[in-house]
């Protein structure tokens, strides 16, 4: 019997993100994935049950590196300012870095019902909504609805990574969503 090994999980993995974001699912089959990985398509059981099984893997991986990193980079910031420029870097860093399985997490078929999905989304919007209450907390930000603004400020991440302008670049997207989102559009004037 097959064990489980950490680089053919990732290939399977890294093939599954590419063929998800380039197809619908219903026209992803599990033996086009097995080829892409390389593997054999009986070593797609060894990892997983069934291709909804796997797919929702992908995205339940996603999220979990995810808030991961986002969690690794705010140990490292202070301010409220800093600690915001840490959570978009980190979303922007990481649908530049895994365009495919970036896409494939945004796309959100079928996925409303797995409670452990769920939960890595509702804790990476917790995250970003603790952050902006500390900040209010401080004095440093003064947000009347910190759970809409953290909706904002990923909705504006996953908007602009998903369909980008021409010339957008890993750091015009950082800046710019961080200038929306701390200093709104309007010039010189508060709505």
């Amino acid at each position: 019997m097959q064990r489980p090994h950490p680089e053919k999980y990732n290939e399977i993995m890294l093939a599954a993100a590419c063929l998800f974001a380039a197809k619908p699912f219903h026209a992803v089959r599990l033996e086009d994935i097995a080829a892409s990985a390389g593997v054999g398509k009986g070593t797609l059981y060894v990892y997983f049950r069934s291709k909804d099984d796997l797919y929702i893997g992908l995205i339940r991986d996603g999220f979990a590196k995810v808030v991961g990193r986002v969690r690794e980079g705010l140990g490292l910031a202070s301010g409220s300012e800093a600690r915001l420029g840490v959570i978009v870097g980190e979303l922007v860093d990481f649908a530049f870095s895994y365009p495919d399985l970036f896409r494939v997490m945004r796309s959100g078929s079928f996925t409303a019902d797995d409670v452990e999905l769920q939960r890595s989304r509702q804790e990476l919007t917790e995250v970003v909504t603790g952050v902006i209450r500390e900040g209010n907390a401080s004095g440093e930000l003064a947000d009347p609805f910190p759970e809409l603004t953290a909706q904002f400020l990923l909705s504006f991440v996953r908007g602009a990574a998903l369909y980008p302008p021409a010339g957008l670049t890993k750091d015009g997207l950082r800046q710019h969503v961080l200038r929306v989102i701390l200093g709104g559009v309007a010039a010189g004037r508060v709505a």
